[in-house]
């Protein structure tokens, strides 16, 4: 089988029709691997349909409201697909990218294939420079090539910026199965921990100049409680520690890591307060200028 689609659904009643039309007919082997996390919409219902017109390719699991990590990790074990995709229930793809995505990325034989995506805004289009300027930076990088070795080559040091969507790549499940990959389940801001924990050990990536996924924001302004907004900061204080974690393992001497570490608990330090215990960070040194602007920072408000 060539391909597992993993798509954790929670409430996603008004936009699930149209995610899983996108991927009904592909050109593939594939599978489809629901994961009801439990939605009290009509999320349910149109799984259902969707099940009794594609019975051969649509596996259901249906759980109680443990998150996306929890739901992520649910579908990847049930995938059997030599390549896995990310698929969120309200956004969509191009079916015909993905499989040229997939296809190429098999013969390569990448642990990480990476595609582009466009934004969409309540249906409007929003041109993304983020993604011309990776390709600019990468035009030249026309192999395959280490995780690390893309990573430093696509971060933007102007703004610190690394793409860390998993949704936009396609994952080798037998890399993913031999490293132990996982969500870390009960946080936000899971994606950017798996992220940077694939890349740090993948050694073969390559990026395809392959627009496939449709990321969607809908709605209005919503309102986020304090509690929430808390929850949230606390959960990138953890991404610091596991990353600087990952750091020590393998020994990684990159602007991208050293940065982004600085920036999560840049973010988090009207939370950690003075003499916070965090772990030392004097052995990140390869900094942007705003890193150490922020690094600099930190020191004087007594956070590191």
């Amino acid at each position: 089988m060539d391909l597992s689609i993993i798509i954790p659904c929670y409430n996603v009643g008004n936009y699930i029709g149209k995610c899983l039309e996108s991927v009904s007919k592909l050109n593939l082997s594939y599978e489809i691997i629901l994961v009801n996390d439990g939605s009290t919409d009509h999320t349910a219902e149109i799984i259902h349909n969707f099940l009794n017109r594609y019975s051969g390719i649509i596996k259901v699991k249906n759980q109680s409201n443990y998150g996306q990590s929890k739901a992520r990790n649910v579908g990847m074990s049930m995938a059997e697909g030599e390549y896995l995709a990310f698929l969120d229930g309200d956004d969509y793809v191009n079916g015909n990218m993905l499989e040229k995505l997939v296809r190429m990325a098999g013969k390569d034989e990448v642990d990480i294939g990476f595609g582009d995506y466009v934004k969409r805004i309540n249906g409007k289009y929003i041109p993304q420079k983020s993604v011309a300027i990776r390709h600019r930076k990468l035009k030249k990088c026309i192999d395959t090539m280490s995780g690390l070795e893309y990573a430093e080559t696509a971060f933007n040091k102007w703004n610190d910026y690394l793409s860390t969507e998993v949704c936009f790549c396609v994952f080798k499940r037998n890399f993913v199965e031999k490293e132990k990959l996982s969500f870390m389940e009960g946080i936000y801001h899971e994606d950017t921990l798996f992220f940077y924990q694939s890349i740090a050990r993948a050694k073969k990536v390559r990026l395809y100049n392959i627009l496939f996924y449709s990321y969607n924001i809908h709605g209005g302004t919503t309102t986020t409680s304090n509690e929430l907004a808390l929850k949230r900061t606390r959960d990138l204080a953890v991404v610091a520690r596991e990353l600087i974690d990952l750091k020590r393992k393998y020994d990684i001497q990159t602007y991208f890591m050293d940065s982004c570490i600085i920036d999560l608990i840049y973010r988090t330090r009207t939370i950690l307060g003075r003499k916070s215990k965090f772990y030392s960070l004097r052995d990140c040194v390869k900094l942007t200028i705003r890193a150490r602007i922020k690094y600099i920072l930190l020191k004087i408000e007594g956070i590191i």
